[in-house]
């Protein structure tokens, strides 16, 4: 029985940290990648790329996720290049 409540504890501790690493990416990184992604929307509003509110919505959704998603992609790799235990 004793095994059982020691596996589930470490169970939840992992759980939970598994949490917190995937809180601090979105915190980190998503307004990076909504403000990015007004300047590419500006952008292309101002050059006449996109003339309804729909393409507008669909390209701005859809850079915010190319744009989270490459942030995190690059800060995993930069972790695990550059840090002292790299594991």
């Amino acid at each position: 029985m004793l095994s059982s409540i020691d596996d589930r504890y470490l169970f939840d501790r992992k759980h939970t940290n598994l949490i917190m690493e995937i809180h601090d990416l979105v915190s980190t990184h998503l307004p990076m990648a909504v403000v990015a992604s007004v300047v590419i929307a500006l952008f292309n509003i101002y050059t006449g790329e996109i003339t309804t509110i729909t393409h507008l919505v669909i390209d701005f959704l859809l850079h915010i996720l190319a744009i989270f998603v490459g942030f995190v992609v690059f800060d995993t790799i930069w972790h695990k290049l550059f840090t002292e235990n790299g594991a």
